[in-house]
């Protein structure tokens, strides 16, 4: 068949679609790989990104032409391109939908409608200041001497709610101004109205003074204040509006503690105060303002008093310890190369690895290269970024998703265009657009919170290397605790490997304590979760005036309720679980979907009132430890409690200042965290994890028990650990007492050898999904029979298992479990059925998944119906 060429490009479209689609370029346009471009899809128009040029199509087939371009210049580099392809092949996803999660929410620039002035404007502009002044020099001499100030007029004024009319009186007056203000700058028409007068507006649009034009502007910068109080506030003040008062007042309150920077939008909305007011405290001395733009919302002291040793963040360097200073000398020299290369940094926690991090960052920044700095969890972030904004100031651009709209595009923006080179973020922050990238650290490697639970399902660490990889940068991969598949990468010498054994300074590692809580309950009958050994130890601690964390990785305060009559648990109407009880909403709450309901006084099946609540939540323990020791100061800190805007923050800035003498929480309170003056850790409930069906469960209790210990004796005290089990002989268990990670992954690489999961295979999870189950079980028979094809073999009756080239057949290359109803067969109203396939290679089992992707594509199943999830790190 004849083909024709045009000019023609691939288009990722940003939908569903499993590939580009290809589009004509019509000749009012010109596009480059890695602009925004609008296009048709359907009966409605898309959002895509430019790939390459196509050189021919085949005759006869129908192209669309680009409806138009939404950049100017291309938002993503050639390197962002190829990782965002890579993503796309790599984790079976439509390109489309990786690259709307690398872009920023909003585009540089914004199409607007503003007004500008005529020359039949400028003509009436010129007639109405001839006639004004006529007007001006007819008027008696005095009637325009200056009058004097008058303060208590001056504080009415600022006192007049915002957007009160204080237009001049005179129509031909305000038309003046108007057109004058129009010389100087195109104005919005709402601008305009509320400054000059609608009257005047509407009559110089009718009679063609002023023109209404579309123009491309670009978007204006949110500007963040950071306000504090400049000393003690004086007995005897100068006189201020009551405004002003309000502002100060408001700073020297306690919910600031008189000396906590804070945002100037916030702090105006409290007082109900403005900007002139607060520039008026300004010129008093009273208050110092600070331009914080660049880094979005203030960091408040209590994140930029100390830092993981326990000192003043001021920029200050330390002497690294003999340990840090040879790895930091390794990982320079790597740095030095300009090659790819990747190094896992296994140091204790308290070793030094955030000193190593800000140390090569420096060294980055000094040969003009920038640098990502990746954290598992955005509650992580304000403390990490006061400490590197203490460093590198400006330099610093932070990218999560919790931050505002505003403040993501103008972070993203700064880092395209140079302006910060040194970006700090969860996952997505990867994907920031540095040029000349240098350095990628991801801390905390091995944390679950890294992979993405929707398309695309990413591991931000994987990409974190691969996006090294391509800009021949070093990536450091830094924990305590390893993740089995890094830690495998570095004995096999895929990656580097740095140590540090030894805490700081020559702190040891906390001593830890077991608790059976078999015995104890053998002993005691008693119901309440907290053992004698650790009520004696938390009353040392609160004699001697020392800090504990209690961890209990389980939020609400029961887990759910339960009829004794009948046996019958209140369960979510959209998922397979029971409901949560929350005390402080006083409901039951799905943590899946949301979904809640007010408790009820009877059993909603048999109606009796005989309910039994089940479990222990944070809240039913912070209880407990409140009845238990009166006089301490007890707060929890959760989800629930970080969801309020600021808390965290505030409960953490209270506990390093010495406030709170116990603090409970689940695994929030176990990552990342310094506080000198904890000696002791006692964790409720060791175990709850290794209940789980994943192969992944005593691994993450190993590491979750590992890292919270680690919170305790970072100071000059020594620490202790109290671990509450049923499972006192669990290996997970007893290799986290002692602190044990080659002992934990030689027993734990036994296991994974002998069921063949990762790191010795690589997994595949594919769950097929829908409100109604005859269509979950349809999309899971379709991908069936496409497993069934291409990967033949002998199939076990009794387990399901499908295994192909194992045994007397060869050597093992695919196992293929299911279908089966997943560990939690709903979720958000959508019935589970999971197949896990395991492969000896992860390119043929890269390369199966795409085939099924076609083929799904070719029975028509939709895309949301089949979950296909590379390297999943829950089979849950």
């Amino acid at each position: 068949m004849p083909s024709r060429k045009d000019n023609l490009v691939e288009v990722a479209v940003m939908a569903p679609i499993p590939r580009p689609l290809t589009y004509r370029v019509p000749p009012r346009l010109e596009v480059r790989a890695g602009q925004r471009v609008f296009v048709p899809l359907g009966t409605r128009r898309a959002q895509g990104i430019v790939l390459e040029p196509v050189g021919t199509i085949a005759a006869g087939v129908e192209v669309k032409d680009v409806i138009d371009v939404i950049d100017p210049e291309p938002l993503l580099s050639p390197e962002l391109l190829t990782l965002g392809l890579w993503i796309a092949e790599y984790y079976v996803a439509p390109p489309g939908e990786v690259f709307r999660t690398m872009l920023p929410l909003l585009k540089e620039t914004r199409r607007a409608e503003r007004l500008e002035i005529t020359a039949a404007g400028r003509t009436r502009l010129d007639y109405l200041v001839e006639r004004l002044c006529d007007e001006a020099m007819s008027t008696a001499a005095g009637s325009d001497a200056p009058q004097p100030a008058n303060v208590d007029a001056i504080d009415a004024a600022d006192d007049q709610p915002a957007g009160a009319d204080s237009k001049p009186a005179d129509a031909n007056e305000r038309e003046r101004l108007f057109f004058e203000a129009l010389l100087k700058r195109p104005l919005s028409i709402p601008v305009a109205r509320k400054q000059y007068g609608a009257d005047v507006v509407e009559r110089a649009h009718q009679e063609q003074w002023v023109e209404l034009h579309n123009v491309e502007e670009k978007r204006a910068r949110r500007t963040v204040l950071a306000v504090r109080l400049a000393g003690p506030v004086p007995e005897h003040l100068p006189k201020l509006s009551k405004g002003a008062r309000r502002i100060l007042d408001a700073l020297a309150g306690p919910a600031t503690k008189g000396g906590e920077p804070s945002d100037h939008r916030a702090l105006l909305k409290s007082a109900k105060g403005t900007i002139p007011q607060l520039r008026q405290l300004e010129m008093a001395g009273l208050v110092s303002i600070e331009d914080r733009s660049a880094f979005g919302s203030p960091a408040t002291t209590e994140t930029e008093a100390e830092d993981e040793f326990g000192a003043p963040i001021d920029g200050s360097r330390f002497e690294l310890t003999a340990e840090q200073a040879a790895a930091f000398r390794d990982l320079t020299e790597r740095l030095d190369a300009r090659k790819f290369s990747t190094t896992l940094l296994y140091g204790v926690t308290g070793s030094g690895k955030t000193e190593l991090y800000l140390r090569l960052i420096a060294r980055a920044l000094e040969q003009n290269r920038a640098a990502l700095m990746l954290v598992p969890e955005i509650a992580l972030t304000p403390a990490v970024r006061a400490l590197f904004i203490s460093r590198f100031g400006r330099e610093v651009a932070v990218l999560h998703s919790a931050l505002a709209r505003g403040e993501r595009h103008q972070a993203w923006w700064r880092a395209a265009n140079s302006e910060a080179r040194v970006v700090l973020g969860t996952r997505s922050a990867v994907f920031a657009p540095v040029p000349n990238l240098g350095l990628v650290i991801v801390d905390e490697e091995h944390d679950a919170s890294y992979k993405q639970d929707e398309t695309p399902r990413y591991h931000g660490r994987d990409v974190a290397v691969v996006r090294a990889r391509l800009a021949g940068a070093l990536c450091v991969l830094g924990s305590a605790t390893p993740s089995l598949e890094s830690y495998s990468n570095a004995e096999r010498g895929k990656y580097a490997l740095a140590r540090l054994a030894q805490r700081v300074a020559g702190r040891p590692l906390a001593t830890v304590e077991v608790v059976d809580m078999r015995a104890e309950f053998r002993q005691t009958f008693s119901k309440i979760p907290i053992s004698r050994r650790l009520q004696s130890e938390i009353e040392t601690q609160l004699a001697r005036r020392e800090q504990t964390i209690i961890l209990h990785n389980r939020r609400g305060y029961s887990w759910y309720l339960l009829c004794r009559s009948c046996g019958q648990s209140p369960e979510c109407v959209n998922c397979s679980i029971s409901l949560t009880y929350h005390r402080a909403e006083h409901r039951l709450i799905c943590h899946y979907c949301g979904y809640s309901i007010p408790v009820p006084s009877r059993c909603p099946a048999c109606q009796s009132e005989f309910i039994y609540y089940v479990g222990e939540g944070t809240e039913k323990i912070e209880d407990k430890f409140r009845e238990l020791f009166p006089t301490a100061r007890v707060e929890r800190l959760d989800r629930d409690v970080a969801r309020r805007a600021g808390h965290f923050e505030r409960v953490l800035g209270r506990f390093r200042r010495g406030e709170i003498d116990i603090l409970i929480g689940t695994q929030l309170v176990s990552k990342g965290h310094d506080f000198p003056g904890v000696t002791l850790v006692g964790v409720v409930s060791a175990d709850q994890g290794l209940r789980l069906p994943d192969f992944r469960a005593a691994e993450r209790t190993f590491q979750l028990l590992t890292q919270v210990a680690g919170r305790s004796g970072r100071g000059t005290t020594p620490g202790r650990v109290l671990v509450q089990t049923f499972y006192p002989e669990h290996y997970a268990i007893r290799l986290a007492a002692d602190q044990n990670y080659e002992g934990f992954f030689a027993k734990e690489m036994r296991f994974r050898r002998m069921m063949r999961y990762p790191p010795v295979t690589a997994l595949a999870r594919i769950v097929a999904q829908h409100n109604k189950l005859e269509k979950a079980v349809e999309a899971a028979r379709g991908v069936e029979r496409y497993l069934k094809r291409a990967v033949p073999g002998e199939e076990d009756q009794e387990s399901g298992v499908r295994r192909q080239g194992s045994g007397a057949g060869g050597p093992f290359r695919f196992a293929v479990l299911g279908p089966g109803p997943a560990p939690l067969a709903r979720i958000q109203g959508r019935h589970r059925i999971q197949f896990l396939i395991k492969a000896a290679s992860r390119t043929e089992l890269n390369r199966l998944l795409g085939g099924l992707a076609l083929h799904l594509e070719a029975e028509r199943i939709p895309p949301p119906s089949v979950l296909i999830d590379m390297d999943p790190v829950s089979v849950m």
